[in-house]
């Protein structure tokens, strides 16, 4: 028996062969209860992702280093990416480490692909992306890392932000 679709009850088509892309989609056309959608096909290992939020590759090299096994994922953010460049993300890759490189691009369609795909390059794993770019260049991210081990992350709002933030931006209201 094919599985039932969550939202209209029916039931559901069958999967495509070809692998999702971006959490489960391989489209960014797909609305709620217009297809099912299969359940995504990554597979993240040890969940545990170590922040190397550090200004240099001394200090995230120490970093990764105590932590050890534990977490078989480091996330390289923007300031110790600027400070060192794609030599930190190699770096982490030759450790054994897998990479979640997370930038928030927002840019136009095109630069968004063409710097997902050298992220993708890179051997980065998760890349982040920030979803007030729109459609088009959320698409242009997923099918940027087509054929890649590369997922994209949405970002929507920044954990920094408090909802006087959100309204200031007119996220909230009216």
């Amino acid at each position: 028996t094919r599985p039932v679709h969550p939202v209209t009850g029916s039931a559901a088509p069958r999967p495509r062969a070809r692998p999702r892309r971006a959490l489960g989609f391989d489209r960014l056309t797909a609305r709620a209860g217009a297809g099912y959608t299969a359940p995504m096909r990554f597979d993240p290992g040890n969940r545990l992702i170590v922040a190397l939020d550090v200004p240099d590759a001394d200090a995230a090299r120490a970093l990764a280093e105590r932590v050890g096994a534990a977490a078989s994922w480091v996330k390289v953010g923007l300031e110790l990416f600027i400070a060192e460049g794609p030599a930190v993300v190699a770096a982490a890759r030759a450790a054994g480490h897998r990479v979640m490189l997370d930038l928030k691009l927002h840019d136009i369609p095109e630069t968004v692909g063409r710097a997902m795909a050298q992220a993708a390059r890179l051997g980065a794993e998760l890349v982040t992306v920030h979803a007030g770019g729109g459609r088009a260049m959320l698409a242009a991210a997923v099918a940027a890392t087509a054929g890649t081990p590369a997922r994209v992350l949405a970002v929507t709002v920044l954990t920094s932000m408090a909802d006087g933030d959100l309204d200031d931006i007119g996220a909230i209201g009216p």
